[in-house]
């Protein structure tokens, strides 16, 4: 068996660090890219409150209406702004509410 050579080994082991290094970057490259963000806020008021299911509705700039659950302490006409998730789609018809606050205008 011939001896395998200082030079060799350290040409072998040169070569698997790079090629660890390539494939971290490419990783890296793929997975931590920055991302269009899928949460966004409106405001709005409170247009309507069932207290039997619990639902919250409430109307934004747009018109649109949007039902949450936590009647808690809202009252009709107060104000709010909602967190909302885009869901990954450009319509807002399947968006979804993240989180709710009460808003005061004055």
């Amino acid at each position: 068996m011939k001896t395998i050579s200082k030079a060799l080994i350290l040409a072998i082991i040169t070569v698997l660090l790079l090629a660890l290094m390539i494939n971290s970057i490419v990783f890296l490259y793929k997975n931590c890219t920055l991302q269009k963000s899928s949460y966004y806020s409106k405001s709005g008021y409170i247009i309507q409150i069932d207290k039997e299911r619990d639902e919250v509705t409430f109307v934004d700039c747009m018109g649109e209406a949007w039902t949450f659950y936590g009647v808690e302490d809202w009252l009709v006409g107060d104000g709010i702004s909602a967190t909302m998730d885009t869901q990954g789609t450009e319509t807002i018809h399947d968006d979804t509410i993240v989180n709710v606050r009460y808003e005061r205008w004055d």
